[in-house]
């Protein structure tokens, strides 16, 4: 069965997911996922590709990303990932494929954006970890909340300082803000599976005549009564917006 077309905006930032196949680990220890980062930061400076957020999990990662060009995104994962099976294979003895499929990826705009990142720096909340976002060393809430940067990894920070800050932030992530971002955490898992944007429709509307016709997301059963929700997602987050950072 052929590959479904992927959908990449250049200079548009995109959550990426990449997992273990059949849900194994595709890192053992500390040292694992601290090698990983060196070979992402490396390519990353020399593809151009932005780095807005990460988590890195035992068995799956999340990214927040900007690529340069339509085929940055797919170049990058394949020679990043392609190399790490090589190494995590021989360093662990084993065979056969270490990826489920390639990555998933999906386009955001503006609104989804900060809800994404809220979602890649809480996941190890959602796992189960009991400490602070700041304290799992693998994800870019601890250069966020405690401004010491990943040695490796180079955040791009200038609209997040300038819109939150440690201390919004903080409050972002905490449960306070977790009933109004549901609906749109939501969303972002479809459109993640599904690797289709993510986005509200008159922005889907602009990349369509900007980048020419693509797959939308629709929720599946009776379309138009679903699409009614849908279209409330944003709702919750056009508060958080006016609080915490830009509406548009």
């Amino acid at each position: 069965m052929p590959r479904t077309a992927r959908t990449v905006f250049p200079d548009t930032a995109h959550h990426v997911v990449a997992r273990g196949v059949n849900r194994q680990r595709l890192f053992r220890t500390g040292y694992d996922k601290r090698k990983y980062l060196q070979r992402f930061a490396r390519l990353a400076i020399e593809l151009n590709i932005q780095v807005h957020a990460f988590c890195l999990m035992d068995n799956h990662m999340h990214w927040i990303l900007t690529p340069p060009s339509k085929q940055a995104l797919g170049k990058f994962f394949q020679r990043l990932h392609t190399a790490w099976a090589m190494y995590y294979n021989s360093r662990y003895g084993r065979t056969g494929h270490l990826f489920q499929n390639r990555y998933f990826s999906s386009p955001l705009d503006w609104k989804h954006f900060w809800t994404a990142i809220r979602y890649v720096e809480a996941n190890p909340m959602r796992a189960g970890f009991q400490g602070r976002p700041e304290e799992w060393d693998f994800s870019s809430a601890r250069a966020r909340l405690t401004g010491k940067r990943d040695e490796d990894i180079v955040l791009s920070l200038l609209d997040w300082e300038r819109l939150y800050g440690p201390n919004r932030w903080r409050e972002f992530l905490g449960p306070t803000w977790q009933e109004q971002c549901t609906l749109i955490e939501q969303q972002l898992r479809r459109t993640i599976r599904s690797s289709r944007p993510c986005g509200s429709d008159e922005w889907l509307r602009e990349q369509e005549l900007r980048h020419g016709p693509f797959r939308r997301w629709r929720p599946p059963g009776r379309p138009l009564r679903q699409l009614e929700v849908l279209a409330k997602v944003d709702a919750p987050h056009i508060g958080i917006a006016a609080q915490f950072g830009r509406t548009s």
